[in-house]
């Protein structure tokens, strides 16, 4: 696994699930609630800051998505998308970074398609089990418990982005 993480330029990853735990809450005046770590969200700056592209491709859509997205840096949000693999090519195209090197980070099925064009692909632990089957890496965390710090720490070594 080491040297197929070694030749990945790009992150991508889908949001409920694997940013969130994939709860979507909503209050009685319809407004939505998510949870994001903000070890994630420390680990997706630096990754920024040192010129790595972060892409998040959603199926729903959500303002606050959106503005995780924008308070983090994150240029490349696609939401509403039904065929990620498409926005996953978009990606690449964009940003120069062929599919190969390029890490996807999934946890159902709608993540699939995307995950198998990727040069890597990795799921959080509590991501449905045929998807865990088939991925290059399963993260020892849940979906919304520091996946993406997991998945960074390992792919650049635990110090990256030092200092905190």
């Amino acid at each position: 696994m080491e040297n197929s993480l070694a030749t990945l330029q790009a992150l991508v990853c889908d949001v409920d699930g694997v940013l969130t735990d994939g709860t979507i809450w909503y209050d009685n005046e319809g407004r939505e609630w998510k949870g994001f770590s903000a070890r994630d969200g420390l680990i997706i700056k630096a990754l920024i800051r040192s010129t790595v592209p972060v892409g998040w491709i959603t199926g729903r859509n959500s303002t606050i998505v959106a503005r995780r997205a924008q308070e983090l840096g994150v240029s490349f949000l696609q939401q509403g998308v039904a065929d990620k693999d498409v926005m996953l090519r978009h990606f690449s195209e964009e940003t120069g970074v062929p599919l190969s090197s390029i890490a996807y980070i999934g946890d159902d099925w709608n993540d699939w398609p995307a995950m198998q064009l990727a040069g890597f692909s990795a799921c959080p632990q509590d991501a449905a089990n045929a998807i865990q089957q088939r991925v290059d890496w399963v993260i020892p965390a849940a979906g919304g418990r520091g996946v993406v710090r997991t998945f960074v720490e390992r792919w650049k070594g635990v110090d990256f982005g030092q200092p905190y």
